[in-house]
């Protein structure tokens, strides 16, 4: 609400978030334990994937699903903020949940629920190798990169992103029995898994002990399929589906 102080509107943003976060918990706990790792559909020459641009700044971007450890609970998309020389990406990925848990994470603005909050505190570099087996579903404009970057550019400097996008970033944890210090430690360990799995891949393939595709064909096959693009208007002006998906360089 206009003229809510900054103190009462961290209190509500956190109180939808912890809601959200119990509701996950409880479902978590009768799933049916679906693991998406090693389930995609083959990319070879030819296909409608191999025929895509190569990874760019601004993409949005459906990791391959690999990962070392706890194994995938969810697709995971990531946003790629920047580029090097060496041709490696800063790549943030996009939370779980419909409100920014951290000052870290961003309500990004997009519709679309797997990306909905950019997880920028969790950035990692990454390969432009490791990303060859990822899918691009859309692009995010230029004035949301730029808010990206610029959110990016004061998690660095130690400055408040708060000040860089007012009332579109989570509230600090500051007790230190606030079950968000969890939640970032299960995130960035996740992410940390699926990162390292993807640079190994792209190392094997590299050294030539890997023939043809990235894996097999299986049952995530219809995974990549439900990235491609069905119209060429911007992500997250009309949702792609009912459900939520919800699942380097570090400051």
């Amino acid at each position: 609400m206009r003229g809510e102080s900054r103190a009462i509107r961290e209190r509500k943003a956190l109180a939808r978030w912890l809601a959200e976060w119990r509701i996950d918990r409880v479902l978590s706990e009768v799933s049916d334990g679906c693991d998406w790792s090693g389930e995609a559909a083959v990319i070879l020459p030819g296909s409608a994937g191999a025929r895509r641009a190569g990874p760019a700044c601004g993409d949005i971007r459906l990791l391959y699903p690999v990962s070392e450890g706890a194994p995938l609970s969810r697709p995971v998309y990531v946003a790629l903020i920047e580029a090097d020389a060496g041709g490696a990406f800063t790549v943030a990925p996009f939370g779980r949940f419909s409100d920014p848990a951290l000052p870290g994470e961003w309500r990004t603005g997009f519709r679309a629920l797997p990306a909905r909050v950019l997880c920028l505190w969790n950035r990692r570099r990454i390969s432009s190798a490791a990303l060859r087996g990822s899918w691009r579903p859309a692009r995010m404009p230029a004035g949301k990169l730029r808010k990206a970057a610029a959110i990016l550019m004061a998690i660095r400097s130690g400055a408040d992103p708060e000040d860089v996008a007012p009332g579109e970033v989570g509230p600090p944890a500051r007790h230190p029995l606030d079950p968000r210090f969890r939640y970032e430690a299960a995130e960035a360990a996740a992410f940390d898994g699926e990162i390292r799995a993807l640079e190994k891949a792209a190392a094997r393939l590299d050294e030539g002990t890997a023939a043809g595709g990235i894996v097999g064909e299986g049952a995530g096959a219809e995974r990549l399929l439900a990235a491609e693009p069905a119209a060429p208007h911007e992500f997250g002006k009309k949702p792609r589906c009912d459900s939520p998906h919800g699942n380097g360089e570090r400051r």
